[in-house]
């Protein structure tokens, strides 16, 4: 019969111990991933229906540097982002805008002769240039939105109409679920979308 000394128990259990330590059961993966949502999310109706025969080219953003990466930024201060580690876009996020203007426009002008990026020589009346300049939350919990937009002709000649949208949502903390903050962040793009519609409207 073995006995068990002290020396004996006391290194079981530190044996015992020490493998507790590592969990061998599978980690979940913490990272969120998100998507921008078009009006149609928040019950819009075409302002503007007869402009069905509009066909409109949405040319690509004039995107900051720091906003280009898949994940979601944070201002801090006048100087300083912070990119979050676990939440991030589900797509490029020009993609991801470009998409939501497109639907917003479409339902907003009642149109769905709208191009992305590039279309066939002399398709479109109208094209739509966007200078995005934030597109964040802050630190202090906000959305917030900032952009120069401008409506030409084809091939990018003559001035149709332009303005300057600068939009704010009071979010609060960020938490683990950013779906509400990200909500608010498609809803500035809708008042872009709304700007840029208005535009439209009256270079007809």
């Amino acid at each position: 019969m073995t006995y068990l000394t002290p020396l004996r128990i006391a290194l079981i259990g530190g044996v015992l111990g020490w493998c507790g330590c590592f969990n061998l059961q599978p980690k979940s993966d913490p990272t969120r991933y998100y998507v921008l949502e078009s009006l149609a999310t928040f019950g819009a109706t075409p302002t503007n229906p007869i402009a069905e025969n509009l066909s409109l080219g949405l040319v690509p953003l004039d995107l900051p540097g720091y906003l280009d990466t898949s994940r979601i930024t944070v201002r801090k201060g006048s100087y300083e982002t912070e990119y979050l580690e676990f939440h991030l876009w589900a797509e490029n996020l020009q993609v991801g805008i470009l998409r939501a203007l497109r639907l917003n426009l479409a339902s907003l002008l009642g149109t769905r002769n709208i191009y992305l990026q590039t279309w066939p020589r002399d398709s479109v009346q109208l094209e739509v240039h966007v200078i995005l300049s934030r597109f964040e939350f802050t630190e202090s919990g906000q959305a917030l939105l900032e952009a120069d937009w401008h409506l030409t002709g084809p091939n990018g000649k003559g001035s149709k109409g332009s303005g300057l949208v600068r939009e704010v949502r009071e979010v609060g903390p960020l938490g683990d679920d950013l779906n509400p903050a990200v909500s608010a962040l498609s809803e500035l793009l809708g008042e872009l979308s709304r700007e840029i519609a208005a535009g439209v409207a009256i270079s007809r």
